[in-house]
Parts: C-alpha cells; structure tokens; sequence
C-alpha cells in the first residue's frame, strides 16, 4: 500500500511597501534573498508568493478575489 504524497500549500501574502507593514518587508527581501524567515518556519511543503499593493482599494480587490489569503 503507498502512501501519498503531500500536495504542497501556496500561501499568498499581500502587503504595501512602506514603514507600516515593516514585517512583510523584512520578510520579503529576506525571501527574494534565498533567506526566508517564514519559508524556514512553515517546512518545505509551503510555498509563500508575495504581491505588493500600492493602495487599500487594490489589496481589498485582490482580498474579495481571493487573489491573496
């Protein structure tokens, strides 16, 4: 009897790139620098995108659209 394989989890992340959201900043250059903090702590079988939004009107669309979690 096999066992299946573990799908893998996307988590999509959204955030506005100034003082305010200083955590997903961080986060996020760490990411695109291949250090990942929240990549270390979820395990490999998560995947995180990140989306960078420049105003609430478009991350509250991108919440209804469930474009980002």
């Amino acid at each position: 009897m096999g066992t299946a394989a573990a799908q893998p989890t996307t988590l999509r992340v959204g955030h506005f790139p100034n003082i305010t959201h200083v955590q997903a900043l961080v986060a996020h250059a760490m990411s695109r620098l291949g250090k990942g903090w929240f990549e270390s702590r979820l395990g490999p079988d998560v995947k995180l995108e990140w989306f960078v939004y420049n105003a609430g009107p478009s991350a509250v669309e991108a919440i209804f659209a469930n474009s980002i979690d």
